[in-house]
């Protein structure tokens, strides 16, 4: 079921996963584990950003971020990397990929899964409106950004009471991750690659992309 149809039958929750993935780490993995156990989730596509708008541009060309992302999923059943299309000739938005997704998959609900720190930006992305109305939310904490910081950023007459652990969003749901610690950051990632120490068994960075990192020779300094 890589990349393709998700599967007959009943509705089912799909998670989607933007981000650069300048290198993808274990937080991003362990992001998606806390989602796919907070929604049920039957599927989660990680989707790696050819051109992001909102972030400096990333390190590692689109093709090796990709290689990467596919490396770390590597024999997990229900997750894939997908590129979308167009993805190398212009930048694509969260409300274009959520749009092909949902034609691929129209059955499905829809799950989009990102930090605090992103989701109080979300006003400031293309048509986002659009993009609210398309799918629920799955949100983790970021150390500046909590519930209610995502609350009080949001369009104010779409924002319903706080129902658990989340709250509606007009027809919509954000799902809050109250115990999600992001362990690895891309940024410092970076730098101890560049200093030529991706570490061991336990370090940020799966095993299989830190193989392809010290072949590529990619962020060494």
């Amino acid at each position: 079921m890589s990349g393709g149809t998700v599967g007959a039958g009943r509705a089912r929750r799909i998670g989607i996963l933007g981000g650069t993935f300048d290198p993808i780490h274990r937080g991003h993995l362990a992001l998606a584990e806390a989602a796919e156990r907070r929604c049920r989730l039957d599927w989660i596509y990680f989707v790696p950003a050819p051109r992001p708008m909102h972030k400096t541009p990333p390190v590692a060309a689109y093709a090796d971020r990709y290689a990467m992302t596919a490396l770390a999923l590597a024999g997990r059943r229900r997750w894939s990397p997908l590129a979308v299309p167009a993805a190398a000739e212009r930048p694509t938005y969260s409300v274009e990929q959520v749009a092909w997704i949902a034609r691929r998959h129209p059955r499905a609900r829809l799950y989009f899964i990102l930090g605090a720190d992103a989701m109080v930006e979300v006003r400031t992305w293309r048509q986002y409106r659009k993009l609210l109305a398309a799918c629920d939310f799955v949100v983790a904490p970021r150390a500046e950004f909590g519930l209610e910081a995502v609350r009080a950023a949001l369009p104010r007459e779409l924002v319903g009471k706080v129902t658990g652990e989340g709250f509606r969003l007009g027809k919509r749901q954000v799902f809050w991750l109250p115990n999600f610690r992001d362990p690895a950051g891309s940024r410092q990632l970076r730098r101890r690659l560049a200093s030529g120490r991706p570490g061991g068994a336990e370090a940020p960075i799966p095993a299989p992309v830190t193989a392809y990192l010290l072949r590529s020779g990619l962020y060494r300094s």
